[in-house]
């Protein structure tokens, strides 16, 4: 009997790992499909749909910009997703070249990543059509503890800077 929920478990897992790498591929895809057609990223469920994702629906929650990783009145669990969108612009020097009144775009998820064992976050920032930066948070603690969050639902975590 052991044997066998060890082996349910791991095959468990690799699924969920496949299916959350598919997904952030998926969003990436269709992330930059849609930008290059619309001219900026998508930022609700509209977009969502038109970027050709409408079956991730039911597994995305959008936060406030106002709120992202502050009071959310989100609920984000395990296997889905939490998305936020910014934008703003300003003057701005990249590479030691001014670009007046550049308009940038942050693009985060939030997931539960499933190989690692806690939630991370991953961020799409563009520079109008001059530059573009990916990063990964992996900072998240708990909100009660010095821990990496592994609590159920991400709007328990908070960010810890490096």
């Amino acid at each position: 009997m052991a044997i066998t929920i060890v082996s349910y478990n791991g095959i468990t897992k690799q699924a969920n790992v496949s299916a959350t790498t598919s997904d952030i591929a998926n969003i990436k895809k269709a992330q930059e499909m849609y930008r290059i057609q619309h001219g900026m990223a998508f930022s609700n469920d509209d977009g969502l749909k038109d970027a050709g994702l409408s079956s991730m629906e039911n597994k995305v929650s959008w936060a406030p910009e106002d709120e992202y990783l502050g009071n959310l009145s989100t609920n984000t669990p395990r296997g889905n997703y939490l998305f936020s969108y910014s934008t703003y612009t300003e003057d701005t020097i990249l590479d030691g070249t001014f670009y007046p009144q550049l308009t940038a775009e942050y693009f985060y998820v939030a997931y539960w990543d499933y190989d690692a064992g806690k939630w991370v976050e991953q961020s799409t920032a563009w520079y109008g059509d001059v530059d573009k930066s990916e990063y990964t948070n992996t900072q998240f603690r708990d909100d009660t503890s010095s821990s990496k969050c592994t609590t159920q639902v991400f709007e328990q975590c908070r960010a810890v800077s490096n």
